[in-house]
């Protein structure tokens, strides 16, 4: 059925033909599924409506219009369906108007969504743009009439007309200013004039003329027609100061670039055979992505947030060092923008040039920069790249790549474990994959294959002795103890470059690592990956093995870690005490603490076990330590 009807789609095909009923059925929701939640189903139905999009454009903007009306009359309905559908409407309806060049229709989307998530501010902001029409008015009358003094012997065809901002772009300029409504007048582009004229020429000469007449305002300027943004607009924005010292926006365009700013696509409307349009003109590369990311991101919910990140973000224009034009998100960093060039450039960045010179991967970049990606084989992306990445590609680039190595690292670990494990029993590897058990147990678990298996074993959701329990009947088993420390919890190391908060850690008993240490893992036999310090005295012998040997770093942690710390005094009475007032002093918990005394050195060895955040913190205790009156070495176990 159609949406809120009884009327099939055969019966709309029967009446206004297939390529009507094919429109109509891509815009019905998907009344049939089940969703856990309102944010699924409305996760789901954006992710079905960008799938519409592509088949054909007009469902888009039947679904925008629909919207529109929907605003138009929201005061019949309850006050939190009203609120939930302008915050749905501000958050994709409005973004996506502005993205297909609806500028008329995203301003009224954009003020009707205000009305009635903020209506204090909205009817204040009306309020104090009706009280001050009048004068408004009176000075762009003013304004207009100087510049048709300037224009009237200049030999060109124009048309000149004065606008004001519309609500929410006030409400959007007093928030990032921090104005208060009393101040709105401090607001530029508040008034604003648009001249119109018969070509590309005339629009450059007339701003020539206009910045001969007016005062600048520094960095105002914008020229959209040598670089227009990415919904096709197209204008020359310029901000001047009238006679009278009030700041008035112009904006000087061509008829067809007026006409294209107020309806956008549908005065581009190409469409190939079936009524498709070309997804390969650069005016569409943005729905380009979404219809990527919407088959990459299986997660609705995923792609919801994606789609809102990218469509509300303003966009800078950056060029490749052959002229090629990108257009990313305010705020985009190298990174990004090696991203947008290829997955492959973006995966292997190690640097950039921006404008001549060498710059860091974090670098934001600002329009009209020239960009050249520096990149390295053996180079690779870092969970750290998330918080710096602005577009979605990049982000959903990066996630995919560290899940794909998380996965090869805890398929290597878990299968280690298993192998490990199986030898001790006396079986073979491919003994233990054909037999039926382990079959069963992949059914159970519902594993396609072996490796996932591998995967669970390896990141601590399943045990090993889960994994192969049904050999133990015919082989007694007893475990073996391992050299290595606890399993530590939500694990606070970063390995390979990579967040793994689910693979099996130890901290070597044999160094004791805290953060900040210098250290390395190892691939233990059943035991995970145990982490040591660089100058662990066991290193050497571990050295052996290097292919089992994996680079890791500490990430940020808050819990404590045991350390032990030698100290040798001289044998003298309250010499203890003194040691722990300086330790207590520093907020370190001492857990354990032994003594041993040399008669004959007259000498008295101390041996703490300390609860340590980093090694920052037991450095500087043991540089205190040593500065003590009677204190022969202090040292680290």
């Amino acid at each position: 059925m159609v949406e809120d009807t009884s009327v099939t789609i055969n019966d709309i095909e029967k009446i206004f033909g297939n390529e009507a009923a094919k429109i109509v059925d891509a815009l019905t929701k998907l009344n049939r599924i089940n969703y856990k939640s309102k944010e699924d189903a409305q996760a789901e139905n954006f992710r079905k409506m960008v799938v519409a999009m592509a088949n054909d454009l007009r469902a888009i903007i039947i679904k925008i219009c629909d919207r529109l009306h929907n605003m138009r009359t929201l005061n019949y309905l309850k006050t939190n369906k009203q609120i939930r559908i302008s915050q749905e409407t501000i958050d994709i309806y409005a973004p996506l108007a502005h993205r297909l060049g609806l500028g008329a229709i995203k301003a009224e989307l954009e003020d009707l969504s205000l009305k009635y998530l903020d209506p204090d501010i909205y009817y204040t902001i009306a309020k104090e743009l009706h009280e001050k029409r009048v004068e408004r008015e009176s000075h762009i009358k003013k304004m207009i009439d100087e510049i048709n003094k300037l224009l009237s012997n200049q030999h060109i065809k124009y048309r000149i007309e004065g606008r004001a901002k519309h609500i929410y772009s006030i409400y959007k300029k007093m928030k990032k200013n921090s104005i208060n409504i009393e101040d709105i007048n401090l607001i530029y582009d508040l008034f604003a004039i648009r001249i119109i004229t018969e070509d590309i020429k005339s629009c450059y000469m007339v701003l020539g003329i206009i910045h001969s007449r007016f005062k600048l305002v520094p960095g105002r300027f914008k020229d959209y027609i040598a670089l227009p943004k990415a919904n096709m607009y197209q204008s020359l924005h310029t901000t001047v100061f009238s006679p009278s010292g009030r700041v008035v926006e112009i904006q000087i365009r061509t008829e067809q670039m007026d006409n294209v700013a107020k309806n956008g696509i549908a005065v581009h409307w190409r469409y190939k055979e079936g009524g498709k349009f070309n997804l390969t003109d650069k005016r569409f590369v943005w729905m380009k992505h979404l219809l990527q990311w919407q088959k990459d991101l299986k997660n609705s919910k995923e792609f919801l947030g994606s789609m809102k990140v990218d469509l509300m973000t303003d966009e800078i224009y950056v060029f490749t060092p052959n002229g090629d034009l990108k257009v990313l998100p305010r705020g985009a960093s190298t990174i990004d923008f090696a991203y947008s060039i290829h997955t492959a450039v973006g995966d292997a960045c190690t640097g950039a040039i921006v404008n001549g010179k060498m710059v860091a991967l974090k670098t934001q970049l600002k329009t009209g920069d020239i960009v050249s990606i520096i990149t390295s084989k053996n180079h690779h992306p870092s969970k750290d790249w998330l918080a710096i990445v602005k577009t979605s590609k990049a982000k959903n680039k990066i996630r995919q790549w560290i899940r794909t190595k998380e996965r090869e690292s805890a398929i290597a670990i878990g299968k280690e474990m298993i192998v490990s494990r199986l030898k001790d029993i006396g079986i073979g590897l491919n003994e233990y994959i054909k037999s039926p058990e382990t079959v069963k147990l992949l059914n159970k678990l519902g594993h396609k294959d072996i490796e996932d298996l591998y995967v669970d074993t390896g990141n601590g959701k399943l045990s090993v002795a889960t994994a192969v329990k049904h050999f133990y009947k015919e082989k007694k088993v007893e475990k073996k103890e391992g050299s290595s420390g606890p399993i530590v919890s939500g694990s606070p190391i970063t390995i390979d470059g990579l967040y793994s908060e689910n693979l099996m850690v130890n901290l070597a008993k044999c160094c004791k690592p805290v953060p900040g240490d210098k250290i390395i893992g190892f691939i233990t036999r059943g035991r995970g990956i145990t982490i040591h310090r660089i100058e662990c005295p066991n290193l050497d012998s571990l050295m052996l093995e290097k292919d089992r040997l994996v680079n890791v770093k500490w990430k940020s942690v808050s819990k404590a870690f045991n350390i032990s710390l030698r100290v040798k005094t001289v044998d003298k009475v309250g010499m203890l005490a003194k040691l722990t007032s300086v330790i207590g002093s520093r907020d370190i918990n001492i857990t354990n603490v032994t003594l041993s005394h040399d008669e004959v050195g007259k000498t008295t060895t101390v041996n703490f076990i300390l609860d340590i955040k980093s090694n920052k913190q037991i450095n500087s205790l043991i540089q205190i330590l040593k500065s003590l009156k009677d204190i022969i070495s202090v040292e680290r176990i």
